[in-house]
Parts: C-alpha cells; sequence; structure tokens
C-alpha cells in the first residue's frame, strides 16, 4: 500500500507543498530528509516546475503537478519509464550513505549522475572479482567509474555505457557510486564468498585496504553478521 508524506513550508514562501509517495516498504527517516531538502531549497529562492528533473543522490527524479494542487516527484522505473514514487531514490541514497559511513567517508560523498557515462572492460565482467574504480572524470559527460579486469592476462576490449544502464546490470554496484574519486572497490561474487553475499574491499589511492567500523553495514557486508 503506497505511503504518502507532504511538506508544510513551502507555501508560506509562495510555493506549492510537495507530495513524495512511497510504494515500497521505506527506509525510516528518509521521507524526512527528503521533506527537509525540499522545504530548505524553497526557502532558499528554489522555484520547481512540472516537468524538470533534479538530482537526488545520483538518481534524477522528475517534478510533475498533482491533482491536489502539490508538486510530486517521479522517478525511472526502467530506462524510459518514469513512475511517481521515491522509493529507489532514496533506498540508494541511504545504502550509499552507510557504506561511505562504513570506512569514515561520509563527508566525502561525491554523488555522479545517472546518465554520467562508465567504462565497462568486456573481461572484467567475466572475473569472480569486479573491479570498481573510481578517477578524475576526463569531462561532464563521464562519471570517472569503470569496471576493470582483475585478472593478468591480455584484456579485452572496453565500451561506454551509463550508470543508469550499469545499475540495471548489476544493482549491487549501486551502493558504491557515492564513493570519491581515487577508490577502488573489489567486490567478491557471492559464489566464493563464505556468506554466500558479495564482499567488497575498499581501497584507497595508495592502495591500502580500508577496515569497515565495527558493526557497521559495510562490516557486515564484508565480515557477515555474528552468526553466520
Amino acid at each position: 500500500m503506497a505511503e504518502s508524506f507532504r511538506t508544510t513550508s513551502c507555501a508560506s514562501h509562495g510555493h506549492p507543498e510537495f507530495t513524495i509517495l512511497f510504494t515500497e516498504p521505506r527506509l525510516p527517516g528518509m521521507e524526512n530528509w527528503l521533506l527537509s531538502y525540499l522545504e530548505s531549497t524553497v526557502a532558499a529562492g528554489t522555484r520547481y516546475q512540472p516537468g524538470e528533473t533534479i538530482q537526488i543522490g545520483w538518481n534524477l527524479v522528475r517534478v510533475r503537478g498533482r491533482d491536489d494542487g502539490t508538486l510530486g516527484l517521479a522517478e525511472r522505473t526502467d530506462a524510459q519509464t518514469w513512475a511517481e514514487q521515491v522509493d529507489r531514490t532514496l533506498r540508494d541514497v541511504w545504502y550509499q550513505r552507510e557504506v561511505a559511513a562504513g570506512v569514515g567517508l561520509t563527508d566525502r560523498l561525491d554523488f555522479p549522475g545517472e546518465d554520467q557515462r562508465a567504462t565497462i572492460s568486456s573481461c572484467g565482467l567475466e572475473s569472480p572479482v569486479l573491479v570498481l574504480a573510481r578517477t578524475e572524470p576526463d569531462d561532464p559527460e563521464s562519471s570517472g567509474w569503470s569496471v576493470e579486469c582483475f585478472e593478468d592476462h591480455a584484456h579485452r576490449s572496453s565500451y561506454y555505457t551509463t550508470l543508469l544502464e550499469l545499475a540495471t546490470a548489476m544493482p549491487f554496484a549501486v551502493q558504491f557510486f557515492a564513493l570519491p574519486v581515487a577508490t577502488t572497490v573489489l567486490i567478491e561474487s557471492p559464489e566464493i564468498t563464505p556468506t554466500g553475499t558479495i564482499r567488497p574491499h575498499i581501497v584507497d589511492a595508495e592502495g591500502v585496504e580500508l577496515s569497515p567500523i565495527p558493526g557497521s553495514y559495510l562490516d557486515y557486508l564484508v565480515n557477515g553478521s555474528p552468526a553466520d
């Protein structure tokens, strides 16, 4: 059953209120985070119009008019389809923040855009260890992210895709997209980990693996729960 939440202070600035919809169980507190963000930008003078897009985290959401006079937000359900909901957008922000917090990088969160480009090594997709590496982008169309090959062999050709397309092929990779430039993530596939889930290793610019903070979400991904 869909849940809706509404801003309360936009009208005092001569701006329509926002109504945001969830169609799936929501992560606690994320609705307040988004409502506060919208209210603060309106208070600072931003005026939103139906049809325009806003970047929330790495996702684009589209503003739309609603029959009740408020403004709604729609997110992509695939590359061509938009639906009035914010489930994926806020879920992604939550996980990306948790991953960064797990290695003390919250203050260095760097959200790319879902339509930005990623570089994919063809043979890198076949390795049991997926390598996600982020370098300084060379143009505004690039996210800086690449999928590289872990194996020591003659590598095959690379190609470009959007982050949105990469996320469709590898949903588990999305939680790492907001890590900063000069970060590399080595992701062991579930087939080779003792927990049967992915196991990531976040490495800094000097090649040093960052240890997850005990009890964090990232600690769970790397080491499993105490019962595992």
